[in-house]
């Protein structure tokens, strides 16, 4: 869809020969004037030619982003059908209500994620685990409600966004580890909380050029953070100017 270079300034062809004329050639008024309104009516299509395959192209990306998610999510149950159907051929069916109830309270928790009015950081949250799925992901939401701009709401998904970049390199090459991702938010603050258990943790490392990145983004969103024995706590503030460091 992107198309050459040559394609992209097939609209403006016009506009470059109207201008040639203009410069190059002595011409009378009538004729100048002709031209000039010709070249200016070029560089109105062209223009709207532009915005039109940029949007288009924005929905394909759009598009496909979301049919990765699908085929995921598709992946994710596809998964969760071979373990029933495990459990049936040993004569388990004790363990199918357990693992039908984390199965409830994990969707339980995605519902809670998508009605956040941020619809970009719902959408993060919501699908965290297709997102990173080298951990297995609890998200614990309280007071959401008090997000009450989009600005706010970006401010978070990135905040969250740079601790998933950090993360996601540490996982472990054996099963997946559970982590938990805790938001708690106020009328004026917001605190997030990145913890898993203390085995978990301890294998994790908190130095090198990714750990200084991630305290730098900190930083510079204006962010109070704390490294404890089995989590990572981020205090922010609504309605505060960036760092510009």
């Amino acid at each position: 869809m992107a198309g050459g270079p040559m394609e992209r300034f097939v609209p403006y062809i016009p506009v470059v020969a109207g201008m040639v004329l203009l410069v190059g050639v002595s011409w009378e008024w009538k004729a100048r004037l002709l031209i000039g309104g010709i070249s200016i009516l070029s560089l109105y299509w062209g223009v709207r030619w532009d915005q039109k395959r940029f949007s288009q192209e924005a929905k394909i990306r759009e598009s496909e982003k979301a049919l990765r998610l699908l085929s995921l999510q598709r992946h994710d149950w596809m998964n969760h059908i071979q373990v029933f159907m495990g459990y049936i051929s040993m004569g388990k069916q004790e363990r199918i209500m357990p693992y039908l109830k984390r199965l409830t309270e994990g969707l339980h928790r995605e519902r809670e994620a998508s009605h956040i009015p941020y619809p970009p950081l719902a959408l993060l949250l919501s699908t965290i685990q297709q997102q990173v799925p080298e951990w297995h992901w609890q998200v614990h939401l309280e007071s959401p409600d008090h997000i009450s701009s989009p600005r706010e709401g970006e401010r978070i998904r990135c905040l969250i966004s740079y601790l998933l970049d950090f993360i996601k390199g540490q996982a472990q090459q054996d099963e997946p580890a559970a982590l938990r991702l805790k938001l708690r938010f106020e009328k004026d603050s917001g605190y997030l909380r990145l913890e898993a258990d203390e085995s978990v943790w301890s294998r994790l490392c908190f130095e090198g050029e990714d750990w200084d990145r991630l305290q730098r983004l900190l930083e510079q969103e204006g962010c109070q953070w704390d490294l404890l024995g089995n989590g990572l706590a981020v205090r922010f503030l609504f309605n505060v100017s960036r760092s510009s460091g």
